[in-house]
């Protein structure tokens, strides 16, 4: 989504960026989040996706392992 105001219509792209990544993230049980200080002051983007290690061949441990979380941020100011 891109708003359609003077302001927004100087930043190139089509605005459908956030919206895909926003469905590929929750297609996988995650979930995105941003914060913004503001009009012209950036906004910050994050997500994060369950990750589950897979069983290795030669372990100590039983089982798969613990449940991780894998947490990416971007930041464009």
């Amino acid at each position: 989504y891109r708003a359609k105001n003077a302001e927004a219509s100087n930043v190139g792209g089509t605005g459908l960026g956030i919206y895909v990544c926003r469905k590929f993230v929750e297609a996988h049980s995650g979930e995105v989040w941003y914060k913004s200080d503001g009009v012209g002051k950036g906004s910050e983007f994050g997500f994060s996706i369950p990750y589950k290690q897979k069983k290795r061949e030669k372990s100590d441990t039983k089982g798969d392992g613990p449940k991780q979380d894998i947490a990416v941020q971007y930041s464009s100011t």
